[in-house]
């Protein structure tokens, strides 16, 4: 019987040891082949790919990432900075200001929280429709300064902390995967100044279940003392202590499907638009669903009715776009698929959507192999008139058109999807909770696929196993998590990495950060080196305060490679420019904290900054400008401009911070709003106190340009400007 791997509790949580007995170093990061399709060529050589590619690879991915996660917090809506992002999945620990908690003792370790967008505070107690219970618990935060809501996944129980916060435009957001200890120090760990009201959501169940009536006592005295108020949120499978149950409000009842989808199309729309289009959809068929699916779907609706209106559509596609009827068609499929050989397809087409018929093909035909052993029957003969198109009809699936990379190029080559991504996660759940058979089959299969060498097919099947997280978070840790995170393979380390973010965007967020906090304290340096690039993805996204805080964590402790921490840091950048532009904002404003830290953390934080301003000086790379447009935001501007003093204060930063600065200045030539920009971002970072010689040593090299090189126009205009700004 082989030993399952452990995280740091048992033997296999001990250092990894080679065979001559010296600790083993995490191997390079796996090669991605982002762009591509499954069924690219991959190098030939037997040693694993050095990891150059994972960011593009990550980038590449986050839309898909958006496919599987979107509409899962918030009731519908992910939040970032001082913006609603109703498509996108963005962490709301943005406002890293308020990770400042006066004279603390700099022993004592905070809970990491964030501010809830004043947008999303506005939504929600616009669209909550107010249901029985919620009197209850406005009277036992009064008298308590907290109430638990316990109820399933999706009965609005975020909401409903919002709407007791009715008066109040600071919310926080508590970390989830604060622990019993912390929370009972709320007045030293986890109180900001200014803020009266938090939220904890889906706190951790270990957490939930060590609450009771002594706790709860000093719980409610710490928050009396800080004059605050605490509502909690968690899964009503957590069975709490006894003596909590008066504390807490079951949350099981739903508002009218009718008054909610109302609510949230007046919040898209107005009054008027509302009355004109509700008597137009057809609610008779949309009513059960939103009777007893979860209550994010309402939202989803409104938006999805909301934007066809807007553009002059009509409304059959908004609601058939919302994959109503896909658990039954799931339910058909799997009904109607009675050979291994169908059933197969189907799987693959769920987890690989997107790569080549070829390649979902040949994993179909290892998913037949494992489904004939698991259920002891004889692989079907195939028939040679086997026709594609059944294949495809039978599994609801579809071609469509993609590339892949060859020794001479890119080449065409058919790619197979299922139908809807409703349609992909209803096959996924339906196997999990239904089809023991297929369920094991579908594990042994993704645990292999997670260290392929196609980088398209090992992204999907993280994706897939962070679905499954969902379901079970506990058994998916043992028999994927786990074993990827631990493994020899630094292929299947990033496959931990990314499968991590979809968790991280739901309700096991609390177990996810727990899981990572836990990894990066054990001494194995392949668990560190997952919860790095898990950091550096997209559970960055999620929460990138908290990813910030936890990089940072790491390296003063000495447990990961400073290269390993840097290129994280640069990862969560490229990654946060596809979505909201407060996640980048909050990666500078971290790497300012690091400003404040020992020298380690200050270097490290500046070369980080340095490798960002220099892949933004360069036009040939492919995420320059968007770098650039973010470094430069205007929320971001204050970092980037404290960033730059300390690089030019910091002679060991000189010749990297002058040479692209320079660099950008040819850029600016041809460029008015990058001069501009520049310009306004050099004015900023000279005008931050601490470096009175600053003008003039900048003034001395860009005078100075190198030989054989004619200097910018762009580079005498700033040299006029700074010299008018310095006499000012």
């Amino acid at each position: 019987m082989t030993e399952e791997p452990t995280d740091g509790h048992g033997a296999a949580g001990a250092r990894v040891r080679t065979p001559n007995g010296e600790s083993a170093e995490p191997a390079g990061e796996p090669s991605g082949d982002a762009g591509r399709v499954a069924g690219a060529a991959e190098p030939k050589d037997d040693v694993e790919p050095d990891l150059v590619d994972l960011d593009r690879l990550a980038i590449d991915h986050v839309e898909t990432l958006n496919l599987i996660v979107v509409d899962r917090r918030s009731v519908g809506v992910h939040v970032s900075g001082g913006s609603v992002r109703t498509q996108h999945l963005a962490g709301r620990n943005i406002r890293t200001g308020l990770a400042s908690a006066g004279n603390r003792d700099p022993a004592v370790t905070l809970v990491g929280v964030s501010a809830v967008a004043i947008e999303e505070l506005r939504r929600l107690r616009e669209v909550t429709v107010i249901v029985a219970g919620r009197d209850k618990a406005a009277r036992l935060m009064d008298d308590e300064r907290f109430v638990i809501l316990s109820g399933p996944p999706g009965n609005g129980k975020r909401a409903a902390a919002i709407s007791l916060f009715k008066k109040t435009d600071l919310v926080l957001d508590i970390d989830p995967s604060v622990s019993t200890e912390a929370l009972l120090d709320f007045g030293a760990r986890i109180k900001r100044d200014g803020a009266r009201h938090y939220v904890i959501e889906s706190i951790l169940p270990t957490t939930a279940q060590a609450l009771n009536e002594f706790a709860a006592r000093d719980l409610t005295a710490q928050l009396r003392k800080a004059g605050a108020y605490l509502v909690i949120t968690v899964d009503d499978r957590v069975q709490l202590d006894a003596d909590m149950r008066y504390r807490a409000v079951s949350w099981h009842d739903r508002p009218d499907p009718h008054e909610a989808l109302r609510r949230h199309l007046q919040y898209y729309l107005s009054e008027e638009d509302t009355t004109e289009i509700l008597p137009q959809l057809p609610l008779d068929h949309i009513h059960p669903h939103l009777a007893r699916r979860e209550l994010r779907l309402i939202d989803r609706l409104a938006r999805a009715v909301a934007t066809a209106y807007c553009d002059g559509r009509g409304f059959d596609d908004a609601v058939t776009g919302l994959g109503l009827d896909a658990p039954r068609q799931a339910q058909d499929c799997l009904d109607e698929s009675t050979d291994c050989s169908k059933i197969a397809f189907l799987i693959a087409c769920t987890v690989l959507g997107g790569c080549s018929y070829a390649t979902v093909s040949r994993h179909a035909d290892e998913l037949e192999r494992l489904l004939a052993e698991l259920s002891g029957t004889v692989p079907e003969t195939r028939t040679l008139t086997r026709r594609r198109s059944a294949r495809l009809e039978a599994a609801k699936a579809r071609l469509g058109t993609g590339w892949v990379n060859t020794e001479f190029g890119p080449s065409i080559t058919d790619t197979v999807a299922l139908e809807s991504a409703p349609l992909v996660e209803a096959v996924l759940n339906l196997v999990w909770h239904e089809y023991d058979i297929v369920r094991e089959a579908l594990l042994q299969w993704l645990q292999a696929a997670g260290g392929d060498r196609d980088a398209g097919v090992r992204i999907r099947c993280a994706l897939a196993a962070g679905q499954l997280a969902e379901y079970d978070f506990g058994a998916v840790r043992s028999r994927l998590l786990l074993p990827w995170a631990n493994s020899d393979s630094a292929l299947m380390r990033a496959s931990a990495a990314f499968a991590l973010g979809v968790p991280a965007g739901e309700t096991a967020a609390g177990q996810v950060l727990g899981l990572l906090r836990h990894w990066a304290t054990v001494d194995n340096p392949r668990l560190v080196w997952t919860t790095l690039a898990a950091y550096g993805s997209y559970v960055g996204l999620a929460f990138p305060h908290i990813a910030m805080t936890g990089l940072l964590a790491i390296l003063l402790r000495g447990s990961g490679r400073p290269a390993d921490i840097s290129q994280s840091v640069r990862r969560l950048f490229l990654v946060g420019t596809r979505q909201d532009a407060a996640i980048t904002t909050t990666v500078l404003a971290g790497l300012t904290d690091w400003m404040t830290q020992p020298n380690p953390a200050r270097q490290l934080g500046m070369g980080s900054f340095l490798d960002l301003l220099d892949t933004a000086s360069r036009p040939q790379q492919w995420e320059s400008r968007t770098v650039w447009n973010r470094l430069v935001d205007q929320e971001a501007r204050p970092h980037a401009a404290i960033l730059l003093a300390h690089c030019m204060k910091h002679e060991d930063h000189h010749q990297a911070t002058f040479s692209a600065l320079r660099q950008l200045l040819v850029v600016a030539d041809v460029d008015e709003d990058v001069y501009l920009a520049l310009q306004d971002l050099v004015l900023d970072a000279l005008a931050e106190p601490g470096d009175p010689r600053a003008a003039d040593r900048l003034t001395h090299y860009l005078s100075r340009w190198p030989s054989g090189q004619t200097s910018p126009r762009s580079a005498s205009q700033l040299l006029t400007t700074i010299a008018k700004d310095t006499h000012r």
